[in-house]
């Protein structure tokens, strides 16, 4: 039996949808669980799938490094079971850190009085007066456009757009060619003989149930997902049980859809996602999404724009004070490069942590900038490493390494030989990295209060400035460049900042 993936689910997992509506559902000892209620649709008769997270305690961030947990779940609401399609991992400031497709997707019952049961109900009861308006839009959506293949489809059966990949897309719409058997370059002849069976006018698939065999390509019935996650990822990642991630769906009427209509409703939605038509929201480092854009681009993003202690700036007219030393708690560690599509970041295994104003901070990652973000009196270096960490309230400080050219730097090539192949994909080492090496001897430092240097630009942070900068030669510098000529936030305002200078 030929099956054909179904567009509403894949295009569901491949991104959190943005334009979230976060309800909380359960909150205990620090940390809580939502869901996204913009985000329910119905799947199979009689289940649901939704987005939701876990913001999980700060003990547990500290401990296994990430802040939030997002799941793509499906609920079985007539079974009292849900399922687990999808997961994304975020730090703290809501860039991912992983994202994991779920192998061999396995039903687990809900058990009475736990979170799970407070999601299930959350989830599958009745269907909102909004949901049902959806569901008939759909269903009216899908009865015009599924009749002939001539018809130009102008508008997807759900405006989810924003949350499609187009790389996604693309491989979903060559899988469900291959599924019917559609020629990519040429669906009419298949669309022909669809709408005009012998001896009989086209019917509507909204309204009348076709005979089987009636059609060369037949109407979707129940849509059932087909995922091909990626394999090799451990079951150690998953959440502890009782943060076991759940949702799903509720009973809808299916809506037949002819296979070509599917197969043009998703190259629509990948050329949409590719143009940038969509509403995901990208910032870089340059033209319209630039730095001078960021505060724009997104509500929670107003800081950049608004906010009076930003960072980075022109370190100069220092107190030279006797600060307290930092004290690295450091040690060799396993780690992993991953280039974002910002930087190249680096997270190591935990363990590495400094004290410093009566503060102790686990090292979450570190990755780096060219040219440095940060300047002293007025002076630029080649690069900049910023090591981040956080501590048990969730408060962040950056120790900032200023790189100038020199010679080879052992600790920046172990680093340069794991770079990985492609964006988004993190390559572990096999062997463990000192990351004090990458310190200078002199470990005197400035201190001021600024913020992230990427969206959202949250403030608060405390800043190290590391006085004395570290060797790098020309060619690592030239590595870095082929993949980041310059990924550096502009110099903010000092606005009057007390910034403090080791004496």
């Amino acid at each position: 039996m030929r099956r054909i993936i179904p567009l509403l689910i894949a295009a569901a997992a491949s991104l959190p949808t943005l334009a979230a509506d976060w309800q909380n559902i359960a909150s205990e000892k620090g940390a809580r669980v939502d869901i996204d209620r913009a985000s329910l649709l119905p799947s199979d008769p009689g289940k649901k799938i939704v987005w939701m997270r876990l913001v999980v305690a700060p003990d547990v961030a500290a401990r296994e490094g990430y802040h939030t947990l997002k799941a793509l779940n499906r609920y079985d609401c007539r079974a009292n079971r849900y399922s687990t399609i999808k997961r994304v991992f975020l730090r703290e400031d809501m860039t991912v850190m992983r994202e994991e497709r779920v192998e061999g997707e396995r039903e687990s019952a809900v058990q009475a009085g736990t979170t799970d049961a407070k999601l299930f109900r959350e989830v599958c009861q009745p269907p909102t007066v909004g949901e049902l308006k959806k569901v008939a839009l759909q269903a009216a959506e899908a009865g015009q456009k599924a009749g002939t293949a001539d018809a130009e489809v102008k508008k997807p059966l759900v405006d989810i757009r924003p949350t499609l990949r187009h790389a996604d897309l693309k491989a979903e719409a060559e899988a469900t060619r291959a599924a019917v058997g559609i020629d990519k370059h040429d669906a009419k002849p298949a669309a022909r003989e669809e709408s005009k069976p012998a001896g009989k006018s086209a019917p509507k698939p909204a309204v009348a149930k076709a005979e089987p065999g009636s059609h060369a390509v037949a109407p979707i019935r129940k849509p059932a997902v087909e995922a091909k996650p990626p394999r090799g990822i451990p079951d150690r990642h998953r959440p502890a049980a009782k943060e076991e991630l759940a949702l799903a769906g509720h009973a809808a009427p299916a809506k037949p859809v002819t296979a070509v209509t599917a197969v043009k409703a998703v190259d629509l939605l990948a050329k949409d996602s590719h143009s940038g038509t969509g509403h995901d929201v990208h910032w870089t480092y340059e033209g319209e999404t630039g730095p001078d854009s960021w505060g724009t681009l997104k509500p929670e993003w107003k800081t950049c724009s608004t906010g009076e202690r930003q960072s980075p700036i022109d370190i100069r007219d220092g107190i030279r004070v006797d600060q307290e030393p930092v004290r690295f708690y450091y040690k060799p560690s396993g780690f992993s490069v991953i280039d974002n599509g910002h930087t190249v970041q680096v997270r190591l295994t935990a363990g590495n942590r400094i004290i410093v104003m009566g503060r102790e901070y686990e090292l979450v990652q570190f990755h780096f900038h060219r040219p440095s973000e940060e300047r002293v009196n007025g002076k630029l270096y080649e690069m900049v490493a910023h090591l981040v960490p956080k501590d048990r309230e969730g408060r962040l400080a950056v120790v900032a390494v200023l790189l100038d050219k020199g010679p080879d730097n052992p600790i920046i090539q172990q680093l340069w030989n794991h770079l990985p192949l492609e964006r988004n994909v993190e390559v572990p080492a096999s062997s463990a990295l000192d990351v004090e090496a990458l310190l200078p001897q002199d470990r005197s430092y400035f201190s001021y209060m600024g913020s992230l240097t990427t969206p959202p630009c949250s403030e608060g942070v405390l800043w190290m400035v590391m006085r004395e900068p570290v060797a790098v030669s020309a060619e690592q510098v030239a590595a870095f460049a082929r993949l980041y000529s310059n990924n550096a936030r502009p110099i903010q305002q000092a606005a009057g900042r007390v910034i403090k200078e080791s004496r």
